[in-house]
């Protein structure tokens, strides 16, 4: 698409450029030089259904500053894979600094217009394929980037489709199912700011997403971004505030079921094995962080009251999917097992030393197979595999490992 210019026309613009800089150049005088080149940014924005149109004027204010120069690339969110192109606008050139301003708030109308009036041209929504176009088309510049994402990030087509899945998954097992077959699909983000606005947000019939579900989603975006080479401070998700005008594309958009929350767990045995499933104690990827701190002391008072007056010293295992390396999962496993047992042992009082904590990574009894036979994670089994045991005595099942 050939760029707008929102300053001066492009051959009156060359021609009062080309009079000015002889007139100054003649007199001895030099036009000044800027220091850095402009900024450029890009909008990723939602025109499918199923989720609040992000108003205008929402993007214009999350705008970082810009200047003559730059250029403001917008991309709709819609099922294709390289998105709805909505316009290209470049701020022109102009020499004094009230015709700059007008030529920024000339261009900012511009976008804001051209957003407003977008629409879908196809069924479902990928916002990661929209992402990947505009960090492309934000490679060439040479000076600061921005890039403006503006959705519900709630993948029903491409790379990720949620409605197959609804939200029983983890971010681990989605990350590799992305990176693994093709990374080279992936954003390039490097060097590359990123602001996300209304995340989580939608309208009908998609059904609302509750906290807990929102931030496990945020959770996800984070770390595609990130991990896409974003850096962890030049991420940011904005509150949203983005109401509840769906738009009006003609295309249908795939609801993603809201799984309801897993019943309580039944009275736990006492003496028995104890297993809490990652449905129950759930933690931030690849980490030992809990995800729900109090969930994770609500499951320590349930085993500690089923164990408290069995015989034996108590054991704490951890155990994960196939997903990562054998390391890793070794790691991963092991700083759970630990983190479990400090909660416990503080629910107890008693030390930490005197319970014993382990990692296992997936070598484990009732390891369930979590892989299809072309070696794709499945990630309803492999969030199967995530748990953190207690016993007493030794572990219940030899198969736990050395």
């Amino acid at each position: 698409m050939s760029p707008k210019y929102s300053a001066f026309r492009r051959g009156t613009a060359g021609a009062v450029a080309v009079a000015v800089a002889s007139v100054l150049v003649a007199c001895g005088h030099q036009q000044p030089q800027s220091a850095e080149p402009p900024p450029d940014v890009a909008v990723v924005v939602s025109v499918h259904r199923n989720a609040p149109k992000v108003p205008s004027r929402r993007i214009l204010d999350a705008l970082p500053d810009v200047t003559n120069g730059s250029n403001l690339i917008s991309i709709g969110v819609d099922g294709s894979v390289d998105g709805v192109d909505i316009s290209e606008i470049k701020i022109g050139t102009a020499t004094s600094n009230d015709d700059r301003r007008k030529a920024v708030a000339r261009a900012k109308v511009e976008l804001g217009k051209d957003i407003d009036a977008a629409v879908a041209g196809s069924a479902e929504s990928d916002p990661l394929g929209a992402i990947a176009v505009a960090a492309r088309r934000l490679r060439g510049s040479a000076g600061d980037k921005t890039l403006i994402i503006a959705d519900s990030l709630l993948p029903t087509a491409g790379q990720l489709q949620l409605q197959h899945l609804g939200f029983r998954w983890t971010t681990e097992d989605l990350w590799e199912q992305l990176s693994a077959p093709k990374p080279n699909n992936l954003p390039d983000l490097r060097d590359i700011r990123v602001k996300v606005i209304g995340l989580g947000q939608t309208t009908t019939p998609q059904s609302p997403l509750d906290e807990a579900r929102t931030k496990q989603l945020e959770d996800l975006w984070r770390t595609i971004l990130i991990r896409s080479g974003a850096k962890e401070r030049q991420v940011e998700f904005v509150p949203s505030g983005v109401g509840t005008i769906s738009s009006s594309s003609k295309y249908k958009v795939s609801v993603v079921p809201i799984a309801p929350p897993p019943p309580p767990p039944p009275p736990p045995t006492p003496c028995a094995e104890q297993v809490i499933p990652e449905t129950i104690v759930s933690f931030q990827p690849d980490t030992a962080t809990f995800v729900e701190p109090d969930a994770a002391r609500a499951a320590a008072v349930r085993v500690a009251t089923a164990l408290a007056k069995c015989p034996g010293r108590l054991s704490v295992t951890g155990t994960t999917s196939s997903w990562g390396t054998e390391a890793g999962r070794t790691r991963v496993s092991t700083d759970r097992a630990l983190a479990f047992r400090d909660l416990l042992a503080d629910v107890m009082g008693v030390t930490p030393a005197s319970i014993l904590a382990r990692g296992v990574g997936m070598h484990f009894c009732g390891y369930v197979v979590d892989r299809s036979k072309q070696g794709d994670l499945i990630a309803r089994l492999a969030i199967l595999n995530r748990t953190v045991r207690v016993t007493t005595g030794p572990p219940a099942c030899s198969a736990l490992g050395p």
